[in-house]
């Protein structure tokens, strides 16, 4: 296995995961707004960061 396809897919199985995590821990701290937008900024993240890893 190269070294593309092993960190495309942790990333693919870790990001998501935590992302979901720190957006449920900040719902319970700043409110359900701020965890959607939150929630909106890592989304459009980890799809750049998985298309650039996929090149």
């Amino acid at each position: 296995m190269n070294w593309n396809k092993l960190g495309t897919s942790l990333v693919s199985a870790l990001f998501p995961a935590a992302g979901l995590y720190f957006c449920w821990w900040l719902m319970g701290q700043a409110g359900e707004l701020v965890a959607g937008l939150v929630f909106g900024v890592l989304c459009v993240n980890y799809f750049l960061i998985m298309r650039k890893l996929k090149r």
